[in-house]
């Protein structure tokens, strides 16, 4: 089980890469603005919390079809929002990912400042340099955060049909001891001794 799930790993993480780098190539070829960048978010921060609601949003409507079994199950050659492949929920997260990071980069020239307060250029210099390392930081635990919940689909989308399956044994199972109680239950009041015999053996 572990090899299967290791497998499963590797080949989510080269899917996860094909598609990030597909739409890297498509998104250079647009000058769209970000729905995450400074223009639609005042601070880097609600950004921040925008992209991560708007992740667990996608994830949690995938499982939500997942579980009820009214999500599409084959790969298409385009993805529907209500196709729950391990595929087409890599795709829609990535894409995601991709707008997420266009967008952040913008809040790397915006800074904010204190009314009356005199900066220096060194003291500018460095709150830039600054908030370039805190938005790197910011994407790259997006993208491991992006990864593992990507893997944990993964494995669950692996695992909930042999959940079903185990649960239906199980209920097959309670429903055989119950017709095995009731069917003590009746050869208990049968009688225990012969009838009119001097003997209780058979011979």
């Amino acid at each position: 089980m572990k090899k299967i799930l290791k497998n499963w790993r590797i080949t989510t993480a080269v899917l996860l890469l094909a598609i990030f780098l597909n739409w890297q190539i498509i998104e250079a070829a647009t000058d769209d603005s970000s729905k995450y960048s400074s223009d639609h978010y005042d601070t880097f921060y609600d950004s921040v919390t925008a992209y991560h609601t708007n992740i667990n949003d996608i994830f949690n409507k995938r499982l939500e079809l997942l579980v009820s079994g009214e999500g599409e199950r084959e790969v298409p050659t385009a993805c529907s929002e209500d196709n729950v492949t391990t595929y087409c929920v890599a795709e829609a997260v990535t894409k995601e990912y991709i707008e997420f990071t266009k967008g952040v980069d913008t809040f790397s020239y915006v800074i904010d400042v204190e009314d009356g307060k005199k900066y220096l250029i060194d003291d500018l210099t460095q709150i830039m340099s600054d908030r370039a390392t805190i938005i790197d930081l910011e994407k790259e635990a997006a993208y491991k955060a992006m990864d593992m919940t990507l893997a944990i689909y993964n494995e669950f989308q692996i695992m909930y049909p042999i959940h079903l399956e185990y649960e239906a044994t199980i209920e097959a199972l309670e429903s055989y001891n119950k017709q095995l109680s009731k069917w003590r239950d009746a050869l208990s009041e049968w009688p225990t001794d012969f009838i009119d015999v001097s003997t209780n053996k058979c011979s």
